[in-house]
């Protein structure tokens, strides 16, 4: 597949067998050479400074990740997590705790300062792990990959003698249609692209369509989504929590080229997994 970029290919006017470019070459070999050795060197360090570097790489993790949800916060930037963790490790737990309790607290703060973020879970992830994407506006979870839970099947069988497998406890179908938490899932991890930027289109069906559709009399139920359909631009909708909370419709779209949300109930009644879908997805909204 090719790629367009807008920046210009500048051609290069290096003579590359120059002699005095080949001299250049031959003076910069011994310091190279030093360099390599030091490098050596530094990667053969006694086993006491291994395990101690070792120990602290939790702590340095998180410092880097608070680091960053930092910058992003003075920046008013969106914040894009790819999350697959088993939590910390328990017994340097008391080292982590406070940095990892830091960043649960900033996800929660950009939140109430509309800053959106999105979780997406690739693979298992327990206990710390699963606050992350909890605690993001938006979450994602690839198909037969993802797995959030605050304790896994092991734990599980221990504590209660349950033999449960990890997709039945805390899989991605388990969180779109049950949880409510998984608001997209994408087949597999090719799926997770962003879509390309398109043109203001008309719809692909007739607008005329929505005379047959509706009934005269108001108080029958019609299809919302066949009526969405025929409004936006090439008919195309991202559905926000399909599975979850089925008979609200909560989807993004284009009309005119404009980003729009749209919100329909499909039946009179709102019931509350409907009701919770239908507030996060303005939430959402108004973070855009």
């Amino acid at each position: 597949m090719s790629t367009t970029y807008s920046y210009p290919v500048i051609p290069s006017k290096l003579n590359i067998h120059d002699q005095d470019l080949k001299n250049n070459r031959e003076k910069w070999a011994p310091v190279l050479d030093r360099f390599e050795t030091a490098l050596q060197d530094v990667s053969n360090e006694g086993t006491a400074a291994s395990l101690a570097r070792h120990q602290s790489r939790g702590q340095l993790l998180l410092l880097k990740v608070n680091r960053m949800l930092e910058i992003a916060f003075e920046n008013d930037l969106p914040l894009i997590s790819l999350v697959q963790s088993a939590g910390v490790f328990l017994p340097q737990q008391f080292r982590v705790f406070h940095k990892g309790g830091q960043l649960f607290r900033d996800l929660a703060v950009r939140s109430l300062h509309g800053m959106p973020s999105c979780a997406v879970v690739f693979g298992s992830s327990t206990a710390g792990g699963a606050y992350h994407p909890a605690l993001s506006d938006y979450t994602i979870f690839v198909a037969k990959q993802a797995q959030t839970f605050l304790a896994g099947p092991p734990l599980v069988k221990m504590a209660t003698g349950e033999v449960i497998g990890a997709e039945e406890l805390g899989g991605a179908e388990i969180h779109a249609t049950r949880t409510g938490l998984a608001d997209q899932i994408a087949s597999d991890e090719s799926r997770l692209s962003l879509p390309e930027s398109t043109l203001p289109a008309p719809p692909r069906y007739p607008i005329e369509d929505l005379l047959s559709l509706v009934n005269p009399d108001i108080r029958k139920a019609f299809d919302m989504e066949e009526v969405v359909l025929r409004l936006v631009d090439d008919s195309r909708l991202s559905i926000f929590k399909p599975k979850y909370g089925p008979n609200m419709l909560t989807a993004w779209a284009h009309i005119m080229g404009f980003p729009v949300g749209i919100v329909a109930n499909q039946i009179s009644v709102i019931n509350p997994n409907e009701a919770a879908k239908a507030a996060q997805f303005i939430r959402l909204c108004n973070q855009e």
